[in-house]
């Protein structure tokens, strides 16, 4: 890392200690009683209070997708995991759900400054192909293969990866059945948050885009994770 670097990853990081405050005293602070001349009644303070905190989010995540840049991580988001299908022996290639339309438990409230679980929800048809990030490699992860199409499929989002011939290992592993499940990693461009009356915030992901992909051993050991591809080979399904 340079001078350079290290400077603007300390800005990042202090911007984003400022911001994760930020969050927090707004969903303590009380509301101001009127707004641009509008009194606000109950369902305007938490509109308001929600909106705000969203955006405070966003700005979070922007710094910490920064800071991945400059080869700093930090916790991911991921989906939950399905295993591989469509094993073509031949040419390498597998097919795997990425998500589907359901509620998940997330720990993205706490690592993003909040003080409790969220329940999250992957709106399939806001998947998009955002910019390339720095690949993230997670425990003894390499790079075996790439992801060479995406799709929208009923209420699912699929993909096809291939794994690189010189990837022995790994072939054999999706072969034989070690390799048990896939998931991705993924980063949020729009999302909603929904507060519920004794229950978990509900955070409506409605666009968001795949950081890597990994594939996982029945010993649960990462055996590596996939680059996206570049948007143009982003595709829809025939």
């Amino acid at each position: 890392m340079t001078l350079d670097q290290s400077e603007r990853a300390k800005e990042l990081a202090a911007s984003r200690e400022a911001l994760l405050l930020r969050v927090r005293t707004v969903q303590s602070a009380a509301c101001p009683e009127a707004l641009f001349g509008y009194v606000l009644d109950d369902g305007m303070e938490n509109a308001l209070r929600t909106a705000f905190v969203t955006e405070l989010h966003q700005r979070v995540a922007q710094c910490e997708a920064d800071l991945r840049e400059l080869g700093i991580p930090f916790p991911e988001l991921g989906t939950l995991p399905h295993p591989p299908s469509h094993w073509d022996a031949d040419s390498g290639e597998f097919s795997f759900v990425v998500a589907s339309t359901g509620v998940q438990q997330s720990e993205r409230g706490l690592s993003m400054g909040g003080e409790r679980l969220v329940d999250e929800m992957l709106v399939t048809r806001g998947y998009r192909q955002g910019r390339r990030p720095a690949l993230v490699y997670a425990g003894y992860g390499v790079v075996v293969g790439e992801v060479l199409r995406v799709w929208e499929e009923a209420d699912q989002v699929r993909a096809r990866a291939r794994l690189r011939p010189e990837a022995s290992a790994a072939r054999a592993a999706v072969a034989s059945g070690a390799v048990t499940d896939v998931c991705a990693s993924y980063t949020i461009h729009e999302e909603r948050f929904v507060q519920r009356v004794r229950l978990r915030p509900l955070v409506i992901v409605e666009a968001w885009s795949i950081l890597h992909v990994h594939l996982l051993s029945d010993a649960g050991e990462d055996l590596g994770c996939f680059d996206p591809p570049p948007a143009k080979d982003v595709v829809e399904a025939p």
